[in-house]
């Protein structure tokens, strides 16, 4: 029989107290017996962590440690090649057959589109990630993302749906590393200056979604954070209030330059930048909205996009009732949306 280390008593009451969900916990609970209606979290983390539980057990409980609040989000990078018979998927196979990435399993891509539609690859890293400063019972987590190759024209795509916002630049620096070919990688980074920044977020609202499908109705987010050259350890990312994006979501409405809202202004005058927008668009054809968060995360900052919600409003009062997309909808609707920003970024990047 496989050997497992069982965590300590102070290791579990911490993860079921401070890493997982309330839900998890009483459900876990009373599947143990124990049935306290009103009892608050941290007291079912202390009842729990007094149980010796078998692997399975320790399995689900890792999982929901790491996996709360976790939603997958699409970012990715353009690869470019002045040689005219460089094939992205052949150095690919190239680099996983030469051992480049010791310590990581890579699935060599595979052609997932239908004949006569646009050649798009599939593939996959697995790798184990070690958090330091943790708990031993939470420093090891075994880690993996799907990328997707595609060509469209003469440049090749590299789309990263994954948790994490540092898995982009796992397979970005392989190949930057390892290719037998030199190449030249493109992102949409947080490079933009504060006056094309709030550009960029004004025409996503217009232009992020298919306009013959979807249609912008609010700003549902925003967080904004001091400019680079003026930022302090003691600036944390601020966001608008609820009358602040109601000003926001009407200048789109009305088709006004987002830099023309007093508070935008304000903010730009004061030095501060936008970094994440969160988008509700509603259907034209069907009674369901979507919201898409843009956003510039990590270190340095690289664009990404993710779905926080989805659902149908249904009744006379217009009740809204969340739903959920099947994964394929939801990575089709982040892929997309993603695209159209990467248009609308090189386009005000190259412009003077």
């Amino acid at each position: 029989m496989e050997k497992y280390k069982h965590p300590e008593p102070y290791e579990l009451e911490e993860v079921f107290a401070n890493f997982s969900s309330t839900t998890f916990v009483r459900n876990f609970a009373k599947e143990k017996g124990i049935f306290m209606p009103n009892a608050p979290k941290a007291v079912l983390a202390k009842e729990l962590s007094f149980f010796f539980f078998d692997k399975d057990d320790i399995s689900r409980i890792h999982n929901e440690a790491y996996q709360k609040n976790y939603k997958n989000t699409l970012a990715g990078f353009i690869v470019n090649n002045t040689e005219s018979d460089f094939e992205l998927i052949n150095s690919v196979e190239a680099l996983i057959s030469d051992g480049a990435a010791k310590d990581m399993t890579i699935v060599t891509p595979r052609l997932i589109s239908k004949r006569n539609e646009p050649e798009i690859y599939k593939s996959s890293i697995t790798y184990n990630r070690r958090r330091l400063g943790r708990m031993e019972f939470l420093q090891s987590e075994n880690t993996e993302f799907d990328f997707y190759i595609k060509k469209k024209n003469d440049e090749w795509l590299i789309e990263v749906d994954s948790k994490r916002s540092k898995d982009p630049s796992i397979i970005r620096d392989l190949l930057g590393k390892h290719l037998r070919r030199k190449i030249e990688i493109e992102e949409i980074r947080d490079m933009l200056t504060t006056e094309k920044t709030i550009l960029f977020f004004d025409a996503l609202a217009k232009q992020g979604m298919n306009t013959n499908i979807w249609e912008f109705s609010d700003v549902v987010q925003l967080s904004f954070k001091k400019d680079k050259d003026q930022e302090t350890d003691e600036d944390p990312d601020s966001e608008a209030n609820e009358a602040e994006l109601a000003g926001i979501s009407k200048a789109i409405l009305d088709g006004k330059n987002l830099r023309e809202n007093k508070f935008v202004k304000d903010s730009e005058n004061e030095g501060y930048r936008f970094t994440a927008m969160t988008y509700e668009f509603r259907s034209k054809k069907e009674n369901s909205s979507i919201q898409v968060k843009a956003e510039f995360k990590g270190n340095p900052k690289v664009f990404e996009v993710s779905i926080p919600l989805y659902g149908n409003w249904a009744g006379l009062k217009g009740t809204f009732f969340p739903s959920t997309l099947s994964n394929n909808e939801d990575l089709n609707f982040r892929s997309e949306f993603w695209n159209n920003a990467k248009d609308i970024y090189f386009k005000l990047k190259d412009a003077y």
